[in-house]
């Protein structure tokens, strides 16, 4: 005989999933891996006297051909309900295996052991007839090694669906023999033998217990199985419906308790399933239940589950309370997703303080209060069991404080504004109160008012955010990302306004005491610079650039004075070209003459410009801006004998002084 064997590596928490059985297409591609519920450990041993297995089946039909992995095929219409486990003793080791055998409306019972001690030569083993004695005989099993086992069929009794069978092992004392086995089952209730086996009959009793964890001799998996699978050996069959609920339990102290671990397929069965998926339904944690029903098997571990946790905080304005969310879910194996976890009580504690909550469709809620700044544990613990272990998300949630202080008496309230990534609120607060805000991980923004004004020339300012290390900013907003305690500070200060007709007006707020720089510019250029005008001083009195000290609202503007531009030329110079105040007098006399010859001179005919005036001599009112020019013209007018005879003269003492120059 060949049998499959597999190994298990338990992992507590995270789920095992191997490589699910396709539908066969033919006997060449059958495996003998059967769906349901085993029960395996690897680093621990559970020992037991009795194990048990029930099923309450709503709907089930099988496919006529049984798939055998030799690749030959065989006709019918059965299928088998196994529970199987491995018997361990000072005198060998056994595999105990009852059948509830389903043939379309007909149910019968088949009990068999198998010795796996060793290999099938030699005394003790299975192939001798005297070697057990029960309702049954030894069968053949297999050509060659395991050649026989012993196996007893119960009469045929009628059946319909939905129906509850439950089948039972039970180690008993041995009256006659070194072990005895109880085969017994419940059909929609009661209770009947189907066979009492010994094994050694003749021998004396000994201690031998049903062993979940290691391997036997050959090594198969010792381990507790409830599968769906073909009635005989080396069969897979071919499953068209189902619709069942089963349950593994063994015997611990007086009582029957579930497996801590559940397998959704078989390590040892000697025959398969095709088409049956098997899920987990833990909706009850300490009666979890294992769905079969139509579709592949995914061979995976049914529970403990795997769980997910998270802790969300909220606070949607400074006067809020912090509010948390919690959810809760397990990997569902059937739907391959996260689901809720079934609706029970959690313990919530905040650090010391501890609550205990109601959980629903995997979410609760609840609301605090800080009492102070710092980090604040969340811890939630969702009820313990077999199916769920160690399910408890610790969470920490960062608290600092924030006060307000002000510099003066003072009692109007400001608005601050929360701002995360999630959204912003606003509250309403005053000066003095002390509140506590929630510092998400991605941080939080705390904006407030640049001013709490009293009146049109007072008003209390931001002055900045402090902390016990210092100022952090003068900004109005501040990203806050750790815990700290926090202070916004405000203080009077007086509005000072600084006029300047040409350069504009600045209104700035100054706390009592604070410096202020006064400056203007000397000149300010107007009306293509034919006007100027001159800075003189400030309406308070100060003269020039200076710095003066704030005791009070200040309303201060620059005095300028106008100045008018003069301009006075003569054809070949500018005589006057300068600003002059308003009301200025310029007095000018032009010169008759001009340039020209002695003989032609030019002469002065008058002035033209921003007036016209034929007068050499100005006395000009300065009340706008002045642009004249002198005009001349060469003279026409003939000379008189004296004017020649005087141009005679010159020309001849001109000519005696050059040719004296020459000797």
């Amino acid at each position: 005989m060949e049998r499959k064997v597999t190994l298990v590596l338990l992992l507590i928490i995270i789920t095992l999933t191997l490589v699910s059985v396709a539908k066969p297409t033919s006997a060449s591609s059958v495996s003998r891996v059967a769906a349901g519920e085993s029960f395996y450990l690897t680093s621990a041993h559970v020992y037991t006297q009795s194990v048990v297995g029930s099923a309450f089946i709503k709907n089930l039909s099988v496919s006529s051909t049984l798939w055998y992995t030799n690749g030959s095929v065989a006709q019918g219409k059965a299928v088998a309900l196994q529970l199987s486990a491995v018997l361990t003793s000072p005198v060998g080791v056994f595999w105990a295996v009852f059948d509830a055998v389903f043939d379309q409306s007909a149910l019968s019972f088949v009990d068999s052991v198998w010795n796996e001690t060793s290999d099938c030569s030699g005394p003790g083993a299975l192939d001798y007839l005297t070697s057990v004695q029960g309702k049954g005989s030894v069968v053949t099993s297999f050509p060659g090694c395991f050649g026989t086992h012993y196996q007893y069929s119960s009469s045929i009794i009628p059946f319909t669906l939905p129906i509850n069978v439950t089948l039972e092992i039970n180690v008993t004392q041995a009256k006659s023999g070194a072990l005895s086995l109880l085969f017994a089952y419940r059909v929609n209730g009661g209770f009947n033998v189907n066979d009492l086996v010994t094994i050694y009959p003749g021998r004396s009793p000994v201690s031998s217990s049903f062993v979940v964890g290691g391997y036997t001799p050959l090594g198969f998996s010792k381990d507790l199985e409830l599968v769906l699978c073909a009635p005989d050996a080396g069969e897979t069959v071919v499953v068209n419906q189902i619709n069942a609920q089963i349950s593994l339990a063994y015997l611990e102290g007086a009582s029957y308790v579930k497996p801590a671990v559940a397998l959704s397929y078989s390590l040892d069965s000697l025959a398969g399933s095709e088409n049956v998926s098997s899920y987990a339904n833990i909706s009850n944690l300490e009666n979890p239940q294992v769905e079969l029903s139509q579709g592949s098997l995914v061979q995976a571990m049914l529970w403990p589950v795997q769980i997910s946790g998270e802790v969300q905080a909220y606070q949607s304005s400074a006067l809020s309370p912090i509010q948390v969310e919690i959810t809760l879910l397990y990997f569902d194996l059937k739907s391959a997703n996260y689901t809720p976890l079934p609706n029970s009580l959690v313990n919530v504690t905040v650090n010391e303080t501890v609550m205990r909550l109601p959980l629903t469709q995997g979410f609760t809620s609840f609301q605090f209060y800080p009492a102070s700044e710092g980090v604040y544990v969340v811890k939630v613990s969702y009820p313990t069991s077999f199916v769920i272990r160690n399910a408890t998300i610790t969470s920490l949630l960062r608290v600092s404080s924030l006060s307000f202080e002000v510099e003066g008496n003072v009692s109007v309230p400001l608005n601050l504004t929360l701002t995360t990534p999630t959204g912003s609120g606003t509250s309403q607060v005053y000066l003095g109160k002390k509140l506590f805000i929630l510092v998400p991980p991605q941080g939080v923004v705390l904006s407030v008012p640049e001013f709490l004004e009293r009146n049109s020339s007072e008003s209390y300012s931001f002055v900045g955010w402090y902390s016990s290390h210092g100022l952090l900013s003068t900004s109005t907003s501040l990203s806050l990302n750790s815990v700290q305690q926090i202070t916004a500070l405000y203080a009077l200060t007086y509005l000072v306004t600084i006029n300047n007709p040409y350069t504009g007006s600045v209104s700035m707020w100054v706390k009592p005491g604070g410096n202020v720089t006064l400056r203007a510019p000397l000149y300010v250029y107007v009306n293509a610079n034919l006007v100027r005008e001159v800075f003189v001083g400030w309406s308070n009195g100060d003269r020039g650039n200076t710095t003066i000290t704030v005791n009070a609202p200040l309303n201060v503007s620059a005095i300028y004075q106008t100045q008018y531009k003069v301009y006075i030329a003569l054809p070949n110079s500018v005589v006057i070209s300068d600003y002059y105040p308003n009301g200025s007098v310029i007095s000018y006399t032009a010169p008759s003459t001009l340039g020209g010859t002695f003989l032609h001179p030019n002469v002065f005919q008058g002035w033209t410009g921003t007036f016209e005036s034929t007068s050499r001599s100005l006395k000009i009112v300065v009340t706008k801006p002045i642009v004249i020019t002198a005009v001349y013209t060469v003279s026409d007018a003939p000379i008189s004998d004296i004017e020649a005879f005087i141009a005679l003269v010159i020309g001849a003492l001109f000519a005696y002084f050059a040719q004296k120059k020459k000797w």
